[in-house]
C-alpha cells in the first residue's frame, strides 16, 4: 500500500509492504524510480511516455555490470546452454528499446557474434554503445536478476505472453506481417501506418465477413489462414504467426481444379445420352450447347421455384439510374460481356427425373429491350411499371432468367437488370455490378470462381466433412423451436414489419457485431417458450468453406448463401451471464463457419433423428420457424464512364411469409432490429422488440449480469 502525504512543495510517499515478498532494498529503488517519473511529469508534461527514463546513471551502470555477469548463469539454463552470448539484458516486453529497472522482470535480450540464432533479431538498442560485431536478439522469454546477480527465468502469464507476442518484431518486418497489414488496411479501411502489431482485427472494426475476406486474400498470396485462426489469433502479430506459407498452394489448387470433371455429379453411366434425351428437349433454345449440368443447391432450388411460379418473389430488378451521356451500344456490349464472363448468368434450370438441375451453357446472348420516352414521362414511375409488367411474363424452366432493359430520356438513362435469386446472393451481386461497371469503363476486373466449382466442392467434399459437425451440434435436440401465438391467421398471409433501433456503442469489442442479434434472439426465444434449449435458423454466406483456387469461396459468382441451424443450450441456465451467451454464440459461429455449405434439407435427414418423410419431394419440406439475418453491404452509387450512377432495387412480388424474420441492420454504433411476421401477429412482434431491446441493454452495457433471474 502506498500512502501519499501532500504539502505545498510536493508530496511524500510511505510504502507498506510484506518484506517476505518484496525486499526493503528493492522497495527503496522503486520509490526512487517513482520519484524520478513524477519529477519528469512535472518538468516536461509534453514529453512522450516512450521518452521518459526510469533508470538513473547509477542504475544503468549496475545493469551493464549484470549484463556481463549474467552470461555465465545464462549457460546454466537449459534453453540457452548451447547459445554463445556476449551479454544479456532485460527489456520491456512491449518495447525492447527500454530496459526494465533493477529487480524487475523483463524480456531476455541477448547479444552474440553469431548471426544465425533461432530468435528475432532487433535493431541496435539505444542503451548500447556501437558494437558492429554484435547482433541483438529477442528471446520471447521472461527473466529477472536475483539479489545474488544470477539470472532466473520467470514463467509467463497469459497476459504477458500476449504482450510479448504482440510487440515482438518491433515493426512489420516479415513478409507475412507486411502482407497482413496491407490486407487489414483494405478490408478495415484503416491506413497502413495506423496499424501496429499489437492491434486487434476486431477492435479495429473487423467482423465475420471481414474475416472471410482476409482468409481469401491470404490464400491468393500463398498463405494458409482459417476463419477460426482469425478469431483465435486476433492481434496482427499473432495472426501473422498463425499463417503458414504454402508455396505449392497455387499448383495444388490448379490440380484440384483440373480434377473437376464436368457432368460427374449426374452420376450417370452415359451423361451425354442423359443430356440429349432428358435435358436438351427442356431448353427454351434448342441451339444452346450444354457445358455442364449439376444438381441445384437447396436454397437455389427454392429460388428457382420462386422465379418460374407466381408469385415470382425470387426475381429481382436492379435499376442503374445514370444522368449524363451514356454510350448505349457500349452499354449493351458490356451486358453481353458480363454474361460471357459469368457462367451463373448463362445457367438455366430444368426439372428432370424428379430433380432440379442447373444447366451451364457454352454461350448465351441475352435479350435486351429498348425504350425511348419523351420528356413529359416520369422516369421513376415508368421504370417501375416496366418491372411490374415484366414480372407477369412467364419465366419457365429451361429459359434464361437474366434480362436487360434500357430506358432513355434525353440525357438520362436507366439500365434495368433482371436476375433471379437462383443466380446470386447479396455478396456476389455487389461483385457482379462492379464488374459490369469495370467492363463499361474498360478497366481490369478481379478473377472470379464459377458457381459450378462451388457446387462440386460442396457435394463431394464439404458436405461429407460437415456431417459429423452437424450431428454433434444437434444431437439430442427435439427439433426446431416454434413460436406460434394464439392468434388465428386469416389465410391471406399478408406480411408486416416493425423496427426498433438500439445503441451498440458500449459493446464488448472482442465480440463481433454479428453475434449480438443472434444471441439476443436466442435468449428472447428461450424466455418466450420457457425452454433452455432452442434451435432456430441463421442466414450465413456459405463462403467460409475451404474452396481451392485463387480467391476461394469469396470469389464465387453465385448463390452460396445458406440457412443453417443455430442451437443454444442454456446449461446451466442459472449461472449464465450475458457475456457467457455472447461467447457461446460466437464460438458456434467460428466452429460452424467451415460447415455452412450444407443446407437444412440435407442436415435433417443426414444428421438428426427429427421426424421426416423420406418420400416427400417438396422443396420446402424442411424450413425454420424463425431466422436471424444481418444485412450486408450494398452498392448505392458508382460512376459509369464518368457519369454518376444511382442504384435502386425493385422486388415487384414479395416472398410469401413462412417464418419469423429477425433482421439486423447495422449502421456505425447503432443496430436496427426489424421483425417481419404476419399482419395478425404484429402486436406480438412489438412485444418481441421490447424484449429484444431489454436483452440488448444487458448484452451491450451489462454483459456480466445474469441473463436468467
Amino acid at each position: 500500500m502506498l500512502v501519499c502525504s501532500l504539502d505545498p512543495k510536493g508530496f511524500l510517499i510511505m510504502a507498506s509492504f510484506d518484506s517476505q515478498t518484496v525486499q526493503s532494498e528493492q522497495m527503496q529503488r522503486m520509490l526512487a524510480q517513482l520519484g524520478r517519473l513524477v519529477q519528469q511529469f512535472c518538468e516536461t508534461p509534453g514529453k512522450r511516455i516512450a521518452e521518459i527514463h526510469v533508470n538513473d546513471d547509477g542504475e544503468l551502470d549496475e545493469l551493464r555490470r549484470l549484463s556481463q555477469a549474467g552470461v555465465e548463469s545464462l549457460r546454466q539454463l537449459s534453453p540457452f546452454s548451447d547459445i554463445q552470448a556476449s551479454e544479456v539484458w532485460l527489456a520491456d516486453p512491449m518495447s525492447p528499446d527500454r530496459l526494465v529497472p533493477l529487480g524487475a522482470t523483463g524480456e531476455l535480450i541477448l547479444s552474440s557474434a553469431e548471426a544465425t540464432l533461432p530468435f528475432d533479431a532487433i535493431e541496435l538498442p539505444s542503451w548500447i554503445s556501437t558494437k558492429a560485431d554484435q547482433t541483438y536478439y529477442r528471446t520471447q522469454k521472461l527473466a529477472k536478476f536475483k539479489p545474488d546477480g544470477l539470472l532466473q527465468l520467470v514463467e509467463r502469464t497469459a497476459a504477458t505472453a500476449n504482450q510479448m507476442q504482440a510487440s515482438s518484431a518491433v515493426s512489420a518486418s516479415s513478409a507475412k506481417q507486411r502482407k497482413l497489414i496491407k490486407a487489414w488496411s483494405r478490408i478495415l479501411g484503416v491506413q497502413e501506418e495506423e496499424i501496429s502489431l499489437e492491434d486487434s482485427f476486431f477492435l479495429l472494426g473487423g467482423d465475420s465477413i471481414g474475416a472471410m475476406k482476409l482468409v481469401a486474400e491470404a490464400r491468393t498470396e500463398g498463405f494458409e489462414l482459417t476463419v477460426a485462426n482469425v478469431f483465435k489469433y486476433r492481434t496482427l502479430y499473432d495472426m501473422a504467426g498463425a499463417m503458414r506459407e504454402n508455396k505449392k498452394a497455387n499448383a495444388n489448387n490448379s490440380n484440384q481444379e483440373q480434377q473437376i470433371k464436368p457432368l460427374s455429379l449426374l452420376k450417370k453411366d452415359d451423361p451425354s445420352k442423359f443430356i440429349a434425351e432428358s435435358i436438351q428437349p427442356l431448353l427454351a433454345n434448342p441451339e444452346w450447347v450444354v457445358k455442364d449440368v449439376y444438381p441445384t443447391r437447396p436454397l437455389q432450388h427454392v429460388a428457382v421455384n420462386g422465379t418460374v411460379k407466381l408469385p415470382r418473389y425470387s426475381a429481382r430488378y436492379e435499376l442503374l439510374h445514370m444522368e449524363g451521356g451514356i454510350d448505349k451500344n457500349r452499354l449493351m456490349e458490356s451486358c453481353q460481356e458480363l454474361i460471357k464472363r459469368n457462367e451463373i448468368l448463362r445457367t438455366v434450370f430444368v426439372e428432370a427425373e424428379g430433380q432440379c438441375h442447373g444447366v451451364v451453357l457454352e454461350s448465351m446472348t441475352s435479350e435486351i429491350e429498348h425504350y425511348d420516352v419523351d420528356s413529359a414521362t416520369d422516369m421513376a414511375s415508368f421504370t417501375k411499371e416496366l418491372c411490374d409488367r415484366d414480372i407477369q411474363n412467364e419465366m419457365p424452366h429451361g429459359s434464361a432468367f437474366v434480362k436487360f432493359m434500357i430506358v432513355q430520356q434525353q440525357s438520362s438513362t436507366c439500365l434495368i437488370v433482371r436476375i433471379s435469386h437462383s443466380q446470386y446472393d447479396e455478396i456476389c451481386l455487389v461483385s457482379l455490378l462492379r464488374q459490369l461497371n469495370a467492363i463499361y469503363d474498360r478497366r481490369a476486373t478481379n478473377d472470379t470462381v464459377p458457381f459450378s466449382a462451388f457446387v462440386y466442392h460442396a457435394v463431394e467434399k464439404a458436405i461429407p466433412e460437415s456431417i459429423p459437425y452437424w450431428k454433434d451440434l444437434l444431437r439430442g435436440s427435439k427439433g426446431l423451436s416454434v413460436l406460434r401465438p394464439d392468434i388465428p391467421l386469416t389465410g391471406a398471409g399478408i406480411p408486416d414489419a416493425v423496427t426498433r433501433t438500439v445503441s451498440i456503442a458500449a459493446r464488448q469489442r472482442d465480440i463481433t457485431v454479428a453475434t449480438l442479434p443472434t444471441a439476443a434472439w436466442a435468449l428472447c426465444l428461450a424466455r418466450r417458450l420457457g425452454v433452455r434449449d432452442v434451435v432456430f435458423g441463421e442466414v450465413v454466406s456459405g463462403r467460409h468453406v475451404d474452396l481451392p483456387g485463387a480467391g476461394g469461396a469469396d470469389a464465387v459468382m453465385g448463390p452460396t448463401w445458406q440457412y443453417v441451424p443455430m442451437r443454444v443450450q442454456f446449461d446451466p441456465a442459472s449461472s449464465w451471464t450475458g457475456l457467457d451467451l455472447l461467447r457461446y454464440v460466437q464460438h458456434q459461429h467460428i466452429a460452424g463457419a467451415s460447415h455452412e455449405g450444407m443446407g437444412l434439407r440435407e442436415i435433417v435427414p443426414l444428421c438428426t433423428d427429427w421426424p421426416t418423410d423420406p418420400t416427400s419431394d417438396k422443396v420446402d419440406e424442411y424450413w425454420f420457424d424463425s431466422v436471424v439475418h444481418q444485412d450486408v453491404y450494398h452498392v448505392e452509387t458508382m460512376s459509369m464512364g464518368g457519369v454518376p450512377c444511382r442504384l435502386e432495387t425493385v422486388y415487384p412480388h414479395y416472398e410469401p411469409l413462412r417464418e419469423w424474420k429477425i433482421q439486423a441492420f447495422v449502421q456505425g454504433d447503432e443496430l436496427m432490429f426489424e421483425v417481419v411476421t404476419f399482419k395478425e401477429w404484429i402486436g406480438v412482434a412489438e412485444e418481441l422488440l421490447d424484449e429484444l431491446e431489454g436483452i440488448m441493454e444487458v448484452l451491450v452495457k451489462r454483459p456480466q449480469e445474469a441473463i436468467f433471474p
